[in-house]
């Protein structure tokens, strides 16, 4: 990935206010899989399969968050976001597609946004567990797990 790729990527992130934008910078270029969606050749979304983070993992499995026991050692689908005047286009459908060709899973992800909610269940991942709010949004959260294939 560019500096130019992270950097457009990082300015969507921040714009969404999903998720630490410092934290992102320095996943990112580490991710297993980032796939880029671009309108006439400029970046409009992005996402990734992050590289596993078991500490993180075990967090949102705890009983404080989802309740749910998964695998700590499980990829994260995130950083999934598409810049505002083009979201309702299908681009995050697209950008998770693109990622599950490369990474069939097994996945986990969180997400309090209702468009990626339904993404998630196009793309056959499960809402697993109970909702959590997360304080510095006060949005309810929840874990979603998509099986390995068969």
């Amino acid at each position: 990935m560019s500096n130019e790729e992270l950097t457009c990527c990082a300015t969507i992130l921040r714009d969404g206010k999903a998720v630490d934008i410092d934290q992102a910078r320095r996943q990112l270029p580490r991710a297993c899989a980032v796939a880029i969606l671009r309108l006439e050749g400029t970046v409009v979304g992005l996402g990734a399969v992050k590289s596993p983070r078991p500490n993180y993992a075990r967090q949102i499995a705890s009983d404080e968050k989802s309740g749910i026991a998964f695998d700590p050692a499980m990829h994260e689908l995130g950083y999934t976001a598409v810049l505002e005047q083009h979201q309702g286009k299908g681009g995050s459908g697209q950008i998770v597609g693109s990622l599950l060709r490369e990474f069939p899973g097994p996945l986990w992800a969180t997400t309090y946004n209702e468009a990626m909610k339904k993404t998630l269940k196009k793309h056959e991942f499960k809402r697993s567990g109970t909702a959590w709010l997360k304080k510095d949004r006060m949005e309810c959260l929840s874990l979603w797990i998509k099986p390995a294939p068969h």
